[in-house]
């Protein structure tokens, strides 16, 4: 079978002649290297689009110029992706890269075909974690602290955690894993990505973003978009032992008949390095899981991985290159509205009342059903439990009081946990659900269950997390409706941390002194939501303002966040309402701050 490459690269004259082209050209195209040499490089377009096409192209000046097009291979057509860049210094010369799309569709089949097969064994390998996690770290729970046997059940747990990555992993590349996403902006998530990225690069490698003119907005998580960043950075590190430049750009664009993708405005970001390049035998793999150039440093699941993640996503991720010009990865994520302005709730003190309602529990394998319903026990509630959707129906009209809670596994035999949700909606409204699973495939079909009525767990997961899930359920987190108060010496400080609560419906008030602080506190008549302090704050002011406010007699359980700088740490006291952030802090570390408060940002 003849071998057709992905990708041909061109250096053209200012009259769009070939005067040099790659060795997967002439494979591509269907002709020999020589025929190509001095011929028009529009002379690889079908001749009714070539008018249109120079006209296009013309509009590339200094820019570089990507847009869709069609190639023509002995008669057969077959759409493109065009790139256009003047060469630097040389500005009669300009690059062509011709990448055949029809490679995305082949890279998706291949990677669908794959994920049948890894998704259901993640989906058995999650259900045996979620028992041994489970019984695991209860028994650790009961053992005293510093006993041998407590120590050895923690290293089970952290075994079992870690290989719970490797099915999230597996999961991801197969786009059957849970998700979990939001709307975030791509230039302030790529930005918040830069301080990050700088410290694992070499000092012989200049990085540098730039970002697109106006905002856009995607449903996408950010810890997977920081996911593949740092992926695509590492990989580009590594292809730049010498050095180089790292470049990571985004833009927007409008794509129509990219095969793979509908229709409509993508958000566009390039990662592009002066690497040694991937040679055209490799290009076609590395995409492909297990597939690694790093030998026994390589896990071949990285690339695998952020290719599964865009495509879940309804995005996609390409990759053009040539040997010894460079590597440039395209993550394709499709627009959306910006989310409405997020509120600021508090989960703290919330607790499910004891010895009161009774809950479901439908899980078909039976060691998580005996976790599962311990677990659920522990909160104080009854507990009817069931292996099938079948038996469960029985067993809820059976009940002599309706059920407050319903625990199911999506993925079972029969009908599947969110269809029998749906049927028990339809018998109480105001029944909640806790939808758990290994994976969502296919199978389970799509929930159209209200988020207010429903929460989904991913397998495996701790009894603390399953608790926290309920405890929100049945006692929802009650929104905030004070101020956040940021304390910070300077006003790019102030401007630095307001910018943390900028999309959260709270009016936001900037003060420079510990003193300005408890003057303007001794003023409000309800407590703020939250305060937020700079440690930089003159001597020991970050230290002595935590101090006064935690010694107020109003004031004393108002959650404060301290921004701590590697400079001036913070070195005072911390209780259970103090949670400490890392100076320049990302939308996550900041979620995570607050998480340890009790409180979280919810749209």
């Amino acid at each position: 079978m003849e071998k057709v490459s992905r990708e041909a690269v061109f250096i053209v004259d200012s009259e769009w002649n070939i005067v040099h082209a790659s060795s997967g050209s002439a494979r591509m195209f269907g002709r020999t290297h020589k025929a190509l040499l001095n011929s028009s490089v529009f002379a690889l377009i079908p001749e009714r689009l070539r008018a249109n096409q120079e006209k296009l192209w013309a509009t590339a000046g200094r820019e570089s110029l990507r847009l869709d097009a069609l190639g023509s291979r002995r008669g057969e057509e077959f759409p493109l992706k065009v790139e256009v860049a003047r060469v630097a210094e040389h500005e009669d010369l300009a690059c062509v890269i011709l990448r055949d799309l029809r490679t995305v569709n082949r890279q998706s089949q291949k990677m669908e075909a794959l994920g049948l097969l890894a998704g259901g064994v993640a989906h058995d390998f999650n259900n045996a974690l979620t028992a041994i996690i489970g019984f695991a770290s209860g028994v650790r729970d009961e053992l005293e602290v510093g006993s041998r046997l407590r120590a050895d059940l923690e290293e089970v747990v952290n075994a079992a955690q870690s290989a719970s990555q490797l099915t999230t992993q597996l999961l991801s590349f197969s786009r059957q894993r849970a998700v979990q996403s939001s709307i975030i902006e791509v230039n302030r998530s790529v930005d918040e990505m830069e301080r990050l990225l700088r410290k694992t690069l070499p000092a012989s490698i200049r990085l540098s973003i730039v970002p697109s003119s106006s905002e856009m907005h995607v449903r996408f998580e950010l810890s997977e978009l920081h996911q593949i960043l740092i992926n695509l950075a590492g990989n580009a590190r590594d292809a730049m032992t010498s050095g180089g430049e790292l470049e990571i750009r985004v833009y927007s664009k409008d794509v129509v008949g990219f095969e793979g993708l509908n229709d409509g405005a993508y958000a566009i970001i390039d990662v592009a390095d002066t690497g040694e390049g991937i040679p055209d035998e490799l290009l076609g793999k590395v995409f492909d899981p297990f597939f690694s150039t790093k030998g026994e440093e390589g896990t071949g699941l990285g690339l695998s991985t952020c290719f599964g993640l865009a495509r879940q996503a309804s995005g996609t991720l390409t990759v053009a290159s040539a040997k010894g010009r460079g590597t440039t990865f395209s993550l394709y994520l499709p627009t959306c509205a910006p989310a409405p302005l997020r509120s600021l709730t508090t989960t703290q003190g919330i607790t499910v009342r004891r010895n009161y309602g009774t809950a479901l529990v439908v899980e078909d394998q039976p060691s998580v059903r005996k976790y599962l319903v311990r677990s659920v026990k522990k909160l104080g509630l009854s507990v009817v439990e069931a292996g099938s959707a079948e038996e469960a129906l029985l067993a809820y009209d059976a009940m002599a009081t309706v059920p407050e809670l319903l625990v199911t596994d999506v993925m079972l035999s029969g009908q599947s946990g969110t269809e029998l949700a749906a049927a028990l909606l339809k018998k109480n409204s105001s029944l909640k659900v806790l939808l758990i699973s290994g994976n969502i495939g296919p199978e389970a079909g799509e929930s159209t269950l209200s988020k207010t009525s429903s929460h989904f767990l991913a397998k495996p997961f701790t009894v603390k997390q399953m608790r926290r899930a309920i405890e929100k359920l049945l006692n929802p987190p009650n929104r905030l409706d004070g101020q956040i108060v940021v304390v910070a010496p300077t006003v790019q400080g102030q401007q630095d941390a307001a910018v943390l609560f900028a999309d959260v419906n709270l009016t936001c008030v900037l003060l420079s002194s510990p003193q300005e602080t408890m003057k303007h506190l001794a003023a409000c008549q309800v407590a703020p939501s939250l305060v937020c302090v700079s440690s930089r704050l003159a001597e020991q002011g970050a230290i002595d303002l935590v101090d006064s406010i935690r010694h107020s007699d109003s004031f004393a359980a108002v959650p404060i966040v301290v921004i701590d700088s590697l400079d001036q740490p913070f070195v005072g006291e911390r209780d259970r309402r103090t949670a400490l952030l890392a100076d320049s802090p990302t939308t996550l570390q900041l979620r995570e701050a607050l998480f340890e408060l009790g409180l979280e940002l919810t749209n």
